[in-house]
């Protein structure tokens, strides 16, 4: 079985609850696991969202996933964009585009860089990750 890990960011952090949980739930799994969460856990070289809309608690939540070394990749959402950014020398963090409206990466102020849709498809087989970004 593969072991996907969920964390719930919906008030703009990750409860001290949930990265203790998490920190238990990944020593569980002798093998990789993937982890979900909304907002990005790192500064992500978005202006507009990094600046208005990052993850309240980013350097707590990155003290406890950094140290996981079962996990490799991180998949979040939130900033409207697509990206692919490196937490640390073994792990990955993928930002997934919105289904919705892009956000331009390159602006202080809110400015929409396409209305196209977007989405991740994911493919992991317990070891090798396989993505790629989509849009209509």
């Amino acid at each position: 079985p593969i072991s996907l890990l969920f964390l719930d960011s919906t008030i703009g952090e990750i409860s001290v609850n949930q990265l203790q949980w998490l920190k238990k739930q990944a020593a569980k799994v002798g093998k990789d696991a993937l982890i979900f969460v909304h907002h990005p856990i790192k500064i992500s070289d978005c202006q507009f969202m990094d600046t208005k809309y990052a993850l309240q608690n980013m350097e707590e939540v990155q003290d406890v996933v950094c140290k996981l070394k079962n996990v490799k990749h991180i998949f979040t959402g939130h900033y409207h964009t697509e990206k692919v950014v490196q937490l640390n020398d073994h792990q990955t963090m993928y930002i997934t585009p919105s289904t919705q409206i892009q956000i331009s990466e390159n602006n202080k102020e809110f400015e929409i860089s396409s209305t196209q849709p977007g989405w991740r498809l994911i493919e992991w087989d317990g070891q090798m990750v396989r993505t790629e970004v989509f849009y209509l």
